[in-house]
């Protein structure tokens, strides 16, 4: 081999050696690159497990709170519907009450009634009575006074 293939394949083999070397720094930097990514990927994989298990958490407490506002809907219909019952009951008491009271009221108006005709009744018979003897005595007299006229004279 001659001086010109030898100092070529001296080149070569630098150019070569050159070129590992890059290569082997290039795959030191995968290296790091790829440690790298692995402890973020197992960093990320905690932080989703954490995640996780929040949301689990998370969801337990929604579960509960959607149990909790249904048994106060519950509770709310069944107070609503008690208070719906007293309202009816208190309507229908109050409603006997007063036709009671009114029913009451009524018969004394007709008692009074009764009582004010009879007392009506028995007062116009008196005056009857009263107007009888009244003319009468007018007449007796008009009758005293006419003789006592006609003999004085």
């Amino acid at each position: 081999m001659t001086n010109d293939n030898m100092s070529t394949s001296e080149q070569n083999i630098a150019k070569l050696q050159h070129q590992v070397t890059l290569t082997n720094v290039i795959v030191e930097k995968i290296d790091v690159t790829i440690e790298k990514l692995t402890e973020v990927s197992a960093r990320v994989s905690e932080i989703l497990a954490v995640q996780g298990f929040r949301l689990d958490g998370q969801e337990k407490v929604t579960e509960q709170l959607q149990e909790l506002i249904e048994k106060r809907r519950v509770e709310a219909e069944e107070n609503i519907r008690l208070v719906h019952a007293k309202i009816d009951g208190i309507n229908t008491t109050l409603n006997n009450e007063i036709k009671t009271s009114n029913d009451k009221v009524m018969n004394e108006i007709k008692e009074m009634r009764t009582e004010n005709n009879a007392h009506n009744a028995e007062t116009k018979k008196q005056i009857e009575t009263m107007e009888k003897w009244m003319w009468t005595c007018a007449g007796a007299i008009g009758v005293i006074v006419f003789l006592f006229e006609m003999f004085a004279k």
